[in-house]
């Protein structure tokens, strides 16, 4: 009976052993696998493109001092204000609100002996702060 029992022990012992090593083995895969899904989610990420700004703008010159502010985002800007910078900008329709792909005309005077304008400003609901947009 004494030997029944110290091979019935050494047979557990040998199971459990083999349960062990077995866990620890899927262990290590499933964190192999966490590791690989992490890693091709990060990889996906950075491939999606960032989405178009809502509200963006792009200056289109049309004649020597006639120019369009184009609203190239995705989301109407209200009540849009180009700043007149010291009398160099003339814009005619101020305040007005611009969907997406509609522009707004303005002047650019030129004056010589006058600091070259490079950039305008603008402003709109929600956009406290004047962005500067550069003309082309």
């Amino acid at each position: 009976m004494e030997l029944a029992a110290v091979v019935i022990s050494a047979v557990a012992l040998v199971v459990s052993i083999w349960g062990v090593w077995h866990s620890k083995r899927s262990a290590d895969a499933s964190e192999r696998s966490a590791s690989a899904a992490e890693r091709q989610a990060k990889a996906a990420e950075a491939a999606v493109p960032p989405p178009p700004p809502s509200i963006a703008w792009r200056v289109e010159q049309r004649g020597k001092s006639y120019y369009l502010l184009r609203n190239v985002g995705t989301e109407p800007a209200e009540r849009v204000y180009v700043h007149k910078q010291g009398g160099f900008v003339r814009v005619d329709d101020n305040g007005r609100s611009l969907r997406p792909g509609e522009s707004m005309s303005f002047l650019v005077i030129r004056a010589a002996e006058m600091i070259d304008l490079q950039e305008i400003r603008v402003t709109w609901d929600g956009q406290l702060e004047p962005v500067l947009v550069p003309l082309p």
